[in-house]
């Protein structure tokens, strides 16, 4: 409220007025703000006995309780001058003073410090105070950076209060936030220090005074000022050799010397670990959430019960302090569940601030409305326009996403990097490639900024568009990846003709979450071929990152989604990457409708690329039947194929190459491990110089089996342990699993029985966790030796030791699974592994 109507603005009888008058006035302006005695003191650290004194007239304000009764009242540049000014008047020489006489001394002789007391407690952050300090000791001018309610101000203070040993002058916080007009940076500066009031501008009366302090001045909210104190700071440190500034900013200064520090947000836990209610309250973000929710709800404690839910509330408030807080003052009304479940609506359900905290940290729009207001138009455009994008985004996606005739594509990246530096947008932390990201409260402000601006639709285009061009170019195909010829045009090999698949298949990764919202979009807007050249183009990254199931899913749905009759290649496609989905799920009687679809196409179509597909799609479906002579038959159609069209325009090699792993795989599934494992060598050799680590990872899994049966063991657990190490790093949790009853098997040969029966449980609870069974090809293996260890170890040992495999973590049957005890089992048991050795190749009962 503005209260210049009701005390009119500062006069020269103002000043002359008494303690009588300043009473008057703080009395006026505490009841404009709705605040109690008992409120306005609590809020300004002083005692209730002091705010009634001071209203009554009894007695006046120091220069510091005046300061701080102004921040408290949220005045605005005009009242809080005709305020501190009344104060001055007030506490003149000849006024009555209950005070002691020394407590009117200089500056230098009073307490050197203007810190406030803090009402609650400080949480976690104990590395982050001690790397401040010693940055702080080393650097003149430190500015803490961050998102609005970072924490960046209370942080300040708590290393404030740590270094006023430091400073023989002091530690003086200044409180810029209030401050509308630059000009009054200095003046409030001064004005804090005590400095007499002077007809020189307060700039060179700062400048001479501090010119042999040594000092630390705490400016806290540059950001809406950022120039002036930037020039000030500049001129006060050039000055003054012992003074020291600490800021705090949502960007830094950008002053010469400048040392930045951005502040995180708090500690979370990994989305993906099992914790227990004790260890989750080892979080920061948890510990505060629980600490202000015992505020407002007496007896509250994190419990089994509300674990999941408080966890829940922390992650996606992305363990911004000040959104926490707001939280948790919700739990005087509702249930932390009931606040998860509408944290979907944060900026409506996030807005129970201090009444005595400024305007902007009362409710969480506001605070991030701050920061919106203080953008430059094209910053703000291009930040609305990034909302499009789902878990990050590269410059080349912003550029092309964010550019329209309102910008130039080359001016994107000087808007992103300001965004980057008033902590608007992130570095992502997650990533080793330059890519942005948002925190999830940011993101939803932004899109609801970008429908006001009836932007959405264009950005979603564009956005389509890009992810549509980037899938196709970087996305190693479907068919190549699953061990037949592709037709897309793509990176180029390198010299020695190899692609380094697997840094395609990570850089596609990152952007999962950007090409499922394209395709999304393109089922919205009725682009139905675009949605499935994405899908085709990055189907291996879903079956990679064990999604099969979710690109089955999105597959199909598009395909029904459609109006029109879609083009016959483009569908015929779909229908194989929808085959080779139900094949790895052993799903063969589905995967034959698929396959009888696509072949009705066929003919449409004549393309020799896509015929040879589909043969390898019904070879492998004959294979898994058993029917050996029919999947012989397949492969020797493919390889006809390959002559009668000159190997498709690709080199001879590379077609025999798919044709030898085929055949050595199929060679497997019949049981003839000795030519298998000649093939196999062979094609994994290919592929590991072609640098196709998902097939040559997948080809040392089955190469060790082969091995295996025939006696070689050594080699297999070298290959078992390149299948595991390098499925692992591809992210391929459905090989992982594989792997793990691969070493079961060794394990098994061994004779260490009992880390069988543990591997094969871990890889089972693999499985159901990622609800996705092994391949056909592994599945006939695992029978084959779980039945051998049931035959060598009693049910109710096995049975234990199976469970015990269940409930360990992923690294841990890791580690089980290639610890050297696996490779010195041989050597401490040779007898009972020969015995075992020998047993594999009896036939079961």
């Amino acid at each position: 409220m503005d209260t210049s109507a009701i005390l009119g603005p500062p006069t020269a009888g103002d000043l002359m007025h008494d303690d009588a008058e300043f009473g008057r006035r703080l009395r006026q302006l505490r009841r404009t703000r709705d605040l109690t005695q008992e409120a306005l003191a609590q809020a300004a650290y002083c005692a209730l006995d002091t705010v009634k004194k001071l209203e009554s007239g009894r007695r006046r304000p120091s220069r510091q309780l005046a300061v701080q009764l102004a921040d408290v009242l949220g005045l605005d540049a005009t009242e809080r001058a005709a305020f501190l000014a009344a104060a001055r008047a007030s506490a003149a020489p000849d006024a009555p003073d209950e005070r002691p006489a020394a407590a009117t001394a200089s500056p230098t002789q009073r307490t050197q410090s203007n810190l406030p007391a803090q009402l609650t407690r400080f949480i976690g952050r104990e590395r982050a105070i001690a790397e401040v300090q010693g940055l702080l000791q080393r650097a003149r001018l430190l500015t803490l950076t961050g998102s609005g309610g970072s924490g960046k101000t209370r942080l300040a203070l708590e290393v404030g209060a740590a270094v006023i040993p430091i400073f023989a002058d002091g530690v003086w916080l200044v409180e810029l936030a209030a401050l509308a007009d630059g000009a009054l940076v200095a003046e409030t500066i001064a004005t804090i220090l005590g400095l007499p009031s002077s007809s020189q501008p307060a700039r060179s009366v700062l400048l001479q005074y501090l010119r042999d302090k040594r000092m630390l001045l705490l400016l806290d909210n540059c950001e809406h000022l950022i120039q002036v104190c930037a020039e000030l700071a500049e001129a006060l440190l050039r000055a003054c050799p012992d003074l020291h500034i600490l800021a705090t900013s949502r960007e830094g200064l950008g002053v010469a010397g400048e040392t930045i520090w951005p502040v995180p947000t708090l500690q979370l836990p990994d989305p993906e670990a099992q914790l227990t209610p004790a260890e989750l309250a080892t979080f920061e973000a948890v510990q505060l959430f629980i600490d202000r929710a015992a505020l407002v709800s007496l007896g509250f404690a994190l419990t089994a019960s509300n674990a999941a839910a408080i966890r829940q509330i922390c992650t996606r408030l992305d363990g911004i302090p000040l959104a926490i807080e707001l939280a948790a003052a919700r739990v005087k009304t509702l249930s932390v569940r009931d606040i998860a479940t509408h944290l979907g609506d944060r900026f409506h359900l996030l807005t129970g601030g201090s009444r005595t905290a400024l305007p902007r940290h009362q409710t969480l729009r506001a605070l991030i409305d701050w920061s919106y207001q203080l953008l430059t138009e094209p910053e703000r455009i291009v930040l609305r326009r990034l909302a499009v994008f789902a878990g990050g985004w590269t410059l080349a996606a912003a550029e092309a996403v964010c550019a329209d005739d309102a910008i130039d594509a080359q001016d994107v990246l000087d808007a992103l990097t300001r965004l980057v530096g008033k902590s608007l947008v992130v570095l992502d932390p997650r990533s080793d490639a330059r890519r942005y990201t948002f925190l999830e409260t940011i993101r939803q402000y932004v899109a609801e900024r970008l429908e006001d601006a009836e932007e959405s639709a264009a950005g979603r285009t564009r956005h389509l568009d890009y992810f549509l061009s980037f899938s196709e170019w970087y996305a190693p195909c479907l068919e190549e990846i699953v061990g037949f010829l592709g037709e897309q045009v793509g990176p180029q090999p390198g010299a020695d003709g190899s692609v380094d698949r697997a840094a395609f298949i990570t850089r596609l990764a990152d952007d999962l979450e950007n090409i499922r919202r394209a395709t999304d979009w393109a089922a919205e807007m009725g682009r139905i071929d675009e949605g499935l050249r994405i899908l085709v183009a990055a189907g291996s990254l879903f079956i990679i990152r064990a999604r099969q199931n979710e690109l089955l899913a999105r597959l199909r749905a598009m395909l029904e989604a459609h109006a029109p009759p879609l083009d016959a290649h483009r569908r015929m496609r779909a229908y194989m990457g929808i085959v080779y989905v139900y094949h790895r799920q052993a799903e063969f009687d589905q995967g034959r409708v698929w396959l009888d679809r696509a072949e009705s196409l066929l003919a449409q179509i004549e393309n020799p690329v896509l015929e040879m597909g589909l043969l390898h799609l019904r070879m492998y479906d004959a294979q898994m039947r058993g029917d050996y002579a029919l999947a012989h038959a397949y492969l020797e159609q493919q390889q006809t194929l390959a002559l009668a069209h000159n190997y498709f325009g690709r080199s001879q090699a590379a077609v025999e190459d798919v044709l030898i792993d085929q055949r050595g795989l199929l060679l497997l599934s019949e049981g003839d491990y000795q030519q298998a494992k000649q093939l196999l060598q062979l094609g994994h050799a290919h592929q590991i110089k072609h640098g196709n680590l998902f097939a040559s990872t997948a080809l040392a899994r089955f190469l060790g089996y082969a091995l295996l049966n025939t006696g070689n063991v050594s080699e297999a657990a070298a290959h078992f342990r390149e299948s595991l190490v390098g499925n692992f790093s591809l992210g391929d949790k459905q090989a992982v699993a594989a792997c793990l009853s691969a070493w079961a098997a060794y394990a098994i040969v061994q004779g260490d029985l009992v880390r069988a029966a543990r591997l094969f449980g871990a890889s089972e609870a693999l499985q159901e966790a990622l609800s996705t069974p092994l391949v056909a090809l592994d599945v006939v293996q695992v029978q084959r030796n779980v039945a051998r260890l049931r035959q060598l170890l009693p049910s109710p040992e096995r049975d234990d030791h199976w469970a015990a495999g269940r409930a360990v973590s992923l690294e841990q049957a890791m580690d089980d699974a290639l610890s050297s005890d696996a490779f010195e089992q041989k050597e401490r048991q040779g007898g009972r592994s020969q015995d075992v050795q020998a047993g594999l190749h009896q036939p079961l009962d």
